[in-house]
């Protein structure tokens, strides 16, 4: 015999998943900003209100606009030197490395999807 297979686009599905894609972009953005800032060294909070302003929520992109912020990323310094235990350099890197799973318990919620 034959197989014959009929695909049938659902023309509300590109749409309704923009729209789920954006609103999980966003918040995980927000939560990716409210994890991080303990992670994140902190003499005067310079870099932390600087996140805050330069960073588009939803962009997928967060910014740290300091001179010194990718120098200060970069440092090998100690952790937990500057005014916290979390506190250091490469704080996104930790902060991911110790959240994963409910960054990507975000996701899925907003997207109704499942990570592998």
């Amino acid at each position: 015999g034959k197989t014959y297979v009929r695909s049938v686009w659902n023309t509300g599905f590109g749409k309704s998943m923009t729209g789920k894609l954006q609103s999980a972009q966003a918040m995980l953005d927000s939560e990716v900003m409210r994890l991080m800032e303990p992670y994140m060294p902190m003499e005067t909070g310079a870099m932390i209100a600087s996140m805050q302003v330069a960073t588009y929520i939803g962009s997928g992109r967060v910014e740290v606009a300091t001179p010194y912020a990718s120098r200060v990323y970069h440092n090998n310094g100690k952790i937990g030197r500057l005014t916290g235990p979390l506190r250091g350099p490469r704080y996104f890197d930790r902060m991911k490395a110790d959240n994963m799973p409910q960054l990507q318990r975000i996701i899925e919620h907003k997207t109704g999807g499942k990570i592998k």
